[in-house]
């Protein structure tokens, strides 16, 4: 691919047409030219996957136009140490400046400092990507002001409480927040995020208290992903509502009770994980087997559970692991 550094914003200016710029997946090094905050018609700055250093320009906040601007990493998937190595705190500033912007994605990096409450002053930001950096702090009370659909703060430092204001971020759809180091409990008031699709609040060790029955609201979600917290009580009966989930997580947590027959209805569900949870009881319940006809991965094992396994569980057709051991 192509290597060395960035072109420069005087020949970039040459082309007075310029709108769309997009340099992602090469080589490029060296840092963030200033300098391109001179370019006022830019709409969209992908500059992903490359090997870019340094901080990120506050001039930048001058690029009125632009809509997206992306300098993260996508590929190769899983090998963290390579691409863009950004460095320094996000710019306060740009929350005054980027009145355009609708997608912003730093993700794997290694920006630090808190997540500024100023960003709350871009009308228009809808994605924000900013997976594995070293950010800290909590999240913004004024973001919930946002027009957000997808955030991205998954593998952070993260911390404080689930602001229940988040509640106003009703256009939500993909919210990963796994990974940092988050307290207190899970909001009610979350339940308001109905087009919810995609939850990840897993590994924040601090997390605590019980599943919200309010979020049986979330008739959308196909992914819940909340593995190793420290989530008590008993599994909501009310989530049956959620008749589109593929996948839930609750592995690692201090669960009790049993397992509500009414999760029959999770027809689609294809990966069910309760593992580990050492406290829930009772019998397998037999109207499983008519309802989770696509379940292929149920994890069981380490809890209490007695009694027999149901025949009406041969409906589980499309089943390729059942892992049951250490209930005793």
């Amino acid at each position: 691919g192509l290597d060395g550094t960035l072109p420069a914003a005087k020949l970039l200016g040459m082309l007075p047409g310029l709108e769309d710029l997009d340099l992602a997946r090469n080589a490029l090094g060296g840092t963030l030219p200033a300098e391109y905050s001179t370019l006022k018609r830019l709409k969209n700055l992908w500059l992903y996957d490359n090997a870019l250093s340094g901080t990120l320009p506050e001039a930048w906040a001058s690029m009125e136009r632009l809509e997206a601007l992306d300098l993260g990493r996508y590929e190769p998937a899983g090998y963290y140490e390579w691409g863009n190595k950004l460095t320094g705190t996000l710019p306060a500033a740009w929350g005054q400046g980027f009145q355009s912007l609708t997608n912003l994605s730093l993700s794997y990096s290694r920006l630090n400092g808190t997540l500024p409450g100023s960003w709350a002053s871009m009308p228009k930001l809808r994605k924000i990507h900013l997976i594995k950096n070293r950010l800290r702090g909590a999240l913004p009370v004024a973001w919930s002001t946002l027009p957000l659909v997808d955030v991205g703060l998954g593998e952070n430092l993260l911390s404080g409480t689930l602001p229940k204001e988040w509640a106003a971020l009703t256009q939500m759809v993909w919210l990963w927040l796994d990974s940092n180091t988050f307290e207190g409990t899970l909001p009610s008031s979350w339940s308001a995020m109905r087009k919810l699709e995609w939850f990840d609040i897993s590994s924040n060790r601090r997390l605590s208290g019980t599943l919200p029955d309010a979020w049986a609201a979330w008739t959308k979600l196909r992914v819940f992903k909340a593995l190793s917290n420290r989530f008590s009580g008993t599994l909501p009966a009310s989530w049956a509502s959620m008749a589109l989930i593929q996948r839930i997580d609750l592995a690692y947590n201090q669960l009790t009770g049993t397992l509500p027959s009414a999760y029959r209805a999770f027809r689609k569900c294809e990966h069910f994980h309760l593992n580990q949870n050492q406290a829930i009881i009772g019998s397998l319940p037999a109207s499983w087997g008519s309802g989770m006809a696509s379940m292929q991965l149920l994890n069981l094992w380490d809890n209490k559970l007695t009694g027999t396994l149901p025949p009406e569980w041969s409906g589980m057709s499309k089943l390729q692991r059942l892992d049951m051991h250490t209930n005793n």
